[in-house]
């Protein structure tokens, strides 16, 4: 894989990698059983769906998580079920990045963003379990489904997450431009309308108004600023 392509992985799944971080940095104690299950989905993907992983990672403690539910002790099937769910949204990209379909691959990037953004507005708290994650993402959703909850302008949106975002979706139209036209840049002047979009799009993530409005609302609204800008500023080249 050439570095080029590591750092595009690196920035378009940066709104995840912050996640992962912001959730683990609020455990109040290191709940080993979620990293296990978390690093192990992982492994299934980069060991391009070996068997041996399958079983010895996957499978096995599974298992043996559900046998110690039965006995009465949850929290290792709890541990892992959070691990499974931060893994997931990172999972799921890394199958569909090398995706024929564009649209298919825009739409995995929608739905694991959405998931993502579920699971960092979760671990809203000072301190966390992989019971209150869990706890909090079910809860949440429900509520969002059953109430049509909105966000509002006093909405607290973290910046972090905003900017990192952004630059998610930068990175993915520059990948959808690049499946487009493999060629793409032929020169330093086919890549100055997207250095353009890119600097007005992450000035609006931080000024305007239409960010507060909630994550979602901001990650689409940048890539729909990013196409059309990157659209006109091609027309007027």
């Amino acid at each position: 894989m050439k570095p080029s392509e590591i750092m595009f992985g690196f920035l378009l799944l940066s709104p995840y990698i912050y996640t992962i971080y912001n959730v683990l940095s609020k455990f109040t104690t290191l709940d080993y059983f979620a990293l296990f299950s978390f690093f192990s989905l992982l492994a299934l993907v980069f060991s391009r769906y070996s068997s041996i992983i399958l079983l010895s990672l996957l499978l096995v403690p599974s298992l043996v998580c559900f046998g110690l539910f039965v006995l009465g002790n949850p929290l290792p099937l709890i541990g892992m079920a959070a691990g499974y769910i931060l893994a997931f949204p990172i999972f799921t990209m890394l199958t569909s990045y090398y995706e024929r379909k564009i649209e298919n691959l825009v739409l995995t990037y929608l739905f694991t963003l959405t998931l993502n953004i579920s699971i960092l507005y979760a671990s809203e708290t000072k301190s966390l379990t992989s019971s209150d994650l869990i706890i909090n993402l079910i809860v949440r959703v429900l509520r969002n489904i059953v109430s049509g909850g909105q966000y509002t302008l006093s909405q607290p949106v973290n910046n972090i997450f905003t900017i990192l975002t952004a630059l998610s979706c930068i990175v993915l139209f520059f990948i959808i431009i690049k499946r487009i036209e493999p060629e793409f840049p032929k020169n330093v002047g086919e890549i100055i309308p997207l250095i353009i979009s890119t600097i007005i799009t992450l000035l609006l993530a931080l000024i305007t108004r239409v960010w507060s409005y909630g994550s979602i609302i901001a990650a689409l609204s940048s890539f729909i600023i990013i196409v059309s800008l990157s659209i006109i500023l091609k027309v007027v080249k």
